[in-house]
């Protein structure tokens, strides 16, 4: 079962930080298109950070390039770090005299809770977080898949 388990993950691993990448990205574009929540300057930095996954991810998958962990990291730890920063600022960890946000649109607005507690920085931050995470995990076992 772990060999299967194992296998199934290299196999279908990138293809589910693809899925990911995506549903950030259709994700972000409803909030500001859709229910019109106009992103503050955090949330354009981390679509900054998001949005060009889609090619390096589209074109490493297409070319079955051996080093898109290098490509996806800086991106996604990047990314990690923008989010929690937004989410430290979101919850009132840090002052808000620190963020780079602006009076008319900051970044501790509560305009949106999935389920009532999960927010769109929460939300950023797990997605940045399975990306970094699915990606090394995609780099191990391929690794693993050399060692054999």
């Amino acid at each position: 079962m772990k060999q299967k388990t194992r296998n199934w993950l290299k196999k279908y691993t990138i293809y589910l930080i693809y899925a990911q990448v995506w549903a950030g990205f259709f994700g972000s574009l409803y909030f500001s298109e859709v229910l019109n929540l106009p992103p503050c300057v955090l949330c354009v930095i981390q679509r900054m950070l998001l949005y060009p996954l889609i090619i390096v991810l589209s074109i490493g998958i297409w070319r079955r390039d051996e080093d898109l962990p290098w490509y996806v990291l800086p991106f996604s730890i990047f990314g990690v770090i923008v989010a929690t920063y937004h989410n430290l600022i979101y919850y009132h960890l840090i002052p808000d005299f620190i963020t780079p946000c602006t009076v008319q649109l900051p970044c501790t607005v509560k305009d949106f809770a999935l389920w009532g507690y999960i927010s769109i920085p929460l939300m950023s931050l797990a997605s940045f977080i399975v990306v970094t995470i699915g990606i090394i995990l995609h780099d191990r076992l391929r690794s693993y898949r050399d060692c054999q």
